[in-house]
C-alpha cells in the first residue's frame, strides 16, 4: 500500500526511471521475484518504463516462459503486448 502511494506521487521521468532500474535489477539476481516470475516482472517494469525495445524482448521471452508453464493467459497478455509495441515501431 505505502509502494502504491509512493509510486502515484512519481513525475513521469521518474517513474519511467524507477521501472527500467527494477527491470535492470531483476535481470541482475532473478531472486528479487518469486521463482519462474522474472521474464513477466521484467516485461511488466520495461513495459511501464517505457523502453519499448526492452519491453518487446522480454516480453516475448515472458510469453514462451508462461507457454511452457502452461500460463497460456500470461502468455495470451504478452504476446498482445508483443504485437502492440511492434504496431508503435519497437
Amino acid at each position: 500500500m505505502i509502494a502504491e502511494a509512493s509510486h502515484d506521487d512519481l513525475l513521469p521521468g521518474e517513474h519511467s526511471r524507477l521501472h527500467a532500474r527494477c527491470a535492470e535489477a531483476i535481470a541482475g539476481d532473478a531472486g528479487f521475484v518469486p521463482p519462474g516470475r522474472a521474464a513477466i516482472e521484467q516485461a511488466h517494469h520495461w513495459y511501464a518504463a517505457h523502453e519499448l525495445t526492452w519491453a518487446l524482448v522480454s516480453a516475448w521471452q515472458a510469453a514462451a516462459v508462461a507457454g511452457h508453464a502452461v500460463a497460456y493467459a500470461e502468455q495470451f497478455a504478452m504476446l498482445s503486448r508483443v504485437t502492440r509495441a511492434l504496431g508503435k515501431g519497437a
